[in-house]
């Protein structure tokens, strides 16, 4: 599935896999980090709420880490990365799940129809 190469880059984290991992990791990245400021900035959460929220994305990214760490040795590296991406995918759902329950859903009728 990933075409892997041995190549020494400017980031250096890349050392052991292919472009198509590249342009995940990065879409991955950046979508965490949007999450990231929407709930940082979101006036709906507790501080205790935002508080515990980062520390569980701090452990997912200690998880990342790793994961990075054993993605470099080349052992096994389909798994590896399904296990980043998947660690990517736990943040975002996190993130999401997080967000929808902070704001409050408003009802509305109008015509007849419920808008939520």
């Amino acid at each position: 599935m990933f075409a892997y190469f041995s190549k020494n880059n400017v980031e250096g984290e890349y050392d052991m896999v292919s472009d198509e991992f590249r342009q995940i990791d990065k879409h991955y990245k950046s979508l965490v980090v949007n999450q990231i400021k929407l709930v940082k900035n979101s006036t709906n959460l507790t501080k205790e709420e935002q508080a515990d929220f980062l520390s569980y994305i701090d452990e997912l990214d200690q998880e990342y880490i790793k994961l990075k760490s054993e993605l470099k040795q080349g052992v096994n590296n389909q798994l590896i990365i399904e296990a980043i991406i998947n660690n990517y995918r736990k943040k975002i759902k996190i993130m999401e799940d997080l967000l929808r329950r902070s704001y409050p859903v408003q009802n509305k009728v109008d015509d007849g129809e419920l808008i939520l």
